[in-house]
């Protein structure tokens, strides 16, 4: 059996061969008529691949689903001890333009990517946000 853990508690899962894919959603008003949105998905990866190819996957999939679909930029950083692909984007949305800033962080068994979005016009909001998240970023060893 296997234990999984959430904030407020953990619980065994039986072995049937559970995959964690799990979505965290948090929501701020935006200075604009919007959301600031924090975003944590959790993907598993069958094998290891290199974090350059996971992410370009995961790029060509928004760029075919996403409407204005950019790049703004693209970079690597190190965030506690761990190498991440870091993005700007832009894309358009029924309401509007929207800005993102993603992290993505590829281990041998899964995909972690944190994200943070608003409409355009809080660009500079959604920057802080993301700066304030990746700075306090720390992994869990447990």
């Amino acid at each position: 059996m296997a234990t999984y853990y959430i904030n407020e508690a953990a619980f065994d899962l039986p072995d049937l061969g559970f995959s964690d894919q799990t979505v965290h959603v948090l929501r701020a008003k935006a200075t604009s008529d919007g959301e600031i949105n924090v975003l944590v998905f959790r993907n598993p990866l069958p094998e290891p691949k290199p974090a350059r190819e996971v992410v370009t996957a995961h790029r060509d999939n928004e760029r075919r689903s996403l409407a204005g679909f950019a790049v703004l930029f693209d970079r690597e950083i190190e965030l506690d001890g761990t190498v991440a692909i870091e993005a700007g984007i832009r894309f358009r949305h029924e309401r509007g333009m929207v800005y993102q800033r993603n992290a993505h962080f590829v281990f041998a068994d899964q995909h972690l990517l944190v994200v943070a979005n608003a409409p355009f016009e809080d660009k500079d909001t959604c920057d802080r946000v993301m700066d304030h998240v990746l700075t306090t970023l720390r992994f869990r060893t447990e």
